[in-house]
């Protein structure tokens, strides 16, 4: 019998070499598939919110839930955490959300952070440890005891509820549950050294729908006055 030929090195490199060529072809595309499907999750993630906040809406005669400011605690618990944020240092864990008002309609934890928000959190009293996720401060009704939030009917449906807080803005964006339209937007969705044309994060709406929005985008929008963003009844002309 004949033995079989063996491969020449010239025949095994060019072997290796195809198959380097398919994964330089193939691994874009796949880490393309993994950021869509993780955008996916987090986009389900703000519906699951809006949703939330929509049936604590009906249940609390059309009133947004409380937006957790750090200065009007006395109007309750609010949407993601009871009362004052800063029980004792250090103290403020991932079971904290279930004293907030939406966990009645949500009890699952990972609906609180985006797939691309991993861990190490900031320091554990800040929120964080609890949520990716901050509500629009401008939802609320600013210096008018007892702080209430206006009602779900005074906004448009394209109006901004919920966005991803940025995580390298510092600590005063995470020192509540809720940021201002001038705090900005996490650029975890597209990596965050890509331009700001080119990078983003997922908004949840109003009328119940979400966006990705790049960073670029946010900024533009975030300083008009009676804007998706800065939407409080009280900036419309």
């Amino acid at each position: 019998m004949r033995g079989r030929k063996a491969f020449t090195l010239v025949e095994l490199l060019v072997v290796i070499g195809i198959i380097a060529v398919l994964i330089a072809i193939l691994l874009p595309a796949l880490r393309r598939a993994q950021e869509q499907a993780k955008r996916i999750l987090c986009m389900n993630n703000h519906k699951q919110l809006l949703m939330a906040a929509r049936l604590y809406a009906e249940d609390w005669k059309g009133r947004l839930p409380f937006t957790n400011s750090n200065s009007h605690e006395t109007a309750g618990n609010g949407w993601k955490k009871g009362g004052w944020l800063y029980l004792a240092p250090n103290k403020t864990k991932q079971e904290d959300v279930e004293a907030g008002t939406l966990w009645k309609y949500l009890r699952n934890y990972k609906i609180y952070h985006c797939p691309f928000d991993e861990e190490p959190y900031l320091p554990l009293n800040s929120v964080h440890t609890l949520t990716s996720y901050c509500i629009n401060y401008h939802v609320a009704q600013e210096n008018t005891p007892p702080w209430l939030s206006f009602k779900i009917t005074q906004f448009r449906a394209t109006d901004v509820l919920f966005w991803e807080t940025d995580e390298k803005g510092g600590g005063g964006f995470w020192n509540d549950g809720n940021n201002m339209s001038n705090e900005g937007i996490t650029a975890r969705h597209g990596g965050r050294n890509a331009k700001e044309s080119e990078t983003g994060a997922i908004i949840g709406c109003i009328g119940g729908h979400t966006e990705w929005v790049t960073v670029a985008q946010f900024k533009q929008e975030a300083p008009r006055l009676g804007g998706r963003v800065l939407c409080s009844p009280l900036y419309r002309r």
